[in-house]
């Protein structure tokens, strides 16, 4: 968790699409990142408004109780579309997707979910998608391999070389 945060600067944009109750989304409004949270889990959700309060993030998030494939498809896309057309400036994209049981079977959602057309306008800032997942290898390079295969299957194609695995 800690790695992730420390990427994060307040001009990010995070998306995190099974947020729970909040270990990245809060973290992240804190240090002034835009960020979109979900969570299908209702309680989750009412935990994670919680939370937000608790923290004092105020409008710093926006919360959503979504399918994560519809959070991607009908939150995110268009908000990074948006993101897209109307900042200046660097900044990131993370996505965050912490439900290690689950998480890798979602990859399909990136596949299509833009346009070529979208996807070649100016200003593009691809997100990079953080992607908790088990194993069932041992800890290693057998391992790693295992994740890469796991997440190239779901996205339906294969991970490019700069994609990093990490244990």
């Amino acid at each position: 968790h800690q790695r992730i945060i420390e990427l994060l600067k307040p001009s990010d944009v995070l998306y995190d699409v099974m947020a729970g109750i909040g270990p990245f989304a809060f973290p992240g409004a804190k240090k002034k990142c835009c960020v979109l949270a979900n969570d299908l889990n209702p309680e989750s959700y009412k935990w994670l408004q919680t939370n937000m309060k608790l923290n004092k993030v105020g409008n710093a998030a926006q919360c959503y109780n979504m399918d994560a494939r519809d959070f991607a498809r009908q939150q995110m896309k268009p908000h990074l579309l948006d993101q897209w057309k109307s900042r200046k400036g660097s900044y990131d994209v993370h996505v965050v997707m912490n439900l290690p049981a689950l998480a890798i079977e979602f990859l399909d959602v990136f596949n299509g979910l833009f346009t070529d057309e979208e996807l070649t306008q100016d200003n593009v800032v691809l997100p990079m998608v953080h992607c908790y997942s088990f194993c069932s290898g041992q800890y290693g390079d057998t391992m790693l391999e295992e994740m890469r295969q796991t997440a190239s299957r779901h996205l339906g194609g294969s991970l490019p070389d700069d994609a990093v695995i990490r244990q």
